[in-house]
């Protein structure tokens, strides 16, 4: 059967062998392929680690409560050969408001923000603030070197004590499927 998009509910996942998921370290939501396979989620919820898999929900650490400590929390995606972009869906995200503060560093993000690297020239450094429901942007990673990991840092600025929440679904959108 084809390795397919899945979703169960509200919860998106890829549809592998149960073997597979387990091999993934995904969790079964239920079954696809007409019974053939199961429908695999993999969320990330602990800072430094890494999936494979072509959908990865990446949350911050308590999820579904809010974060509220300071630092930094990096997860990685190992991205496949064939993979010419991710295709990112904030489910969820909040944290700390660009500044606005009248000088001429308004409108970035000093105190908390994410940075996706490696990355093509033209996409965005960093996101902060709050995204509306259902917000996606695409990272293109065609042109990246070797590397084939993807990193997603989540830096937490100590000058304000904030409520942060990200529930991000990334994609990995082969080149063929663009």
């Amino acid at each position: 059967f084809a390795n397919l998009e899945c979703q169960q509910g509200d919860s998106y996942g890829f549809c592998v062998t149960s073997l597979e998921c387990s091999n993934f370290g995904g969790t079964s939501l239920g079954s696809c392929a007409r019974g053939f396979g199961t429908c695999c989620f993999k969320s990330l919820t602990t800072c430094d680690t890494t999936s494979n898999m072509n959908v990865t929900y990446i949350r911050n650490p308590d999820w579904s409560s809010a974060t509220t400590s300071s630092g930094t929390c990096n997860y990685y995606i190992e991205r496949a050969a064939n993979v010419c972009q991710l295709r990112l869906d904030f489910e969820k995200f909040e944290m700390y408001i660009p500044s606005a503060d009248g000088d001429t560093d308004d409108g970035k993000c000093d105190n908390d923000k994410l940075t996706i690297t490696p990355k093509s020239a033209d996409t965005f450094d960093y996101f902060c603030g709050k995204m509306p429901p259902k917000f996606h942007y695409y990272v293109d990673v065609r042109d990246i070197s070797t590397d084939t990991h993807t990193n997603f840092q989540f830096t937490m600025g100590s000058a304000v004590t904030q409520s942060r929440y990200w529930s991000i679904r990334v994609t990995q959108v082969s080149c063929d499927m663009r």
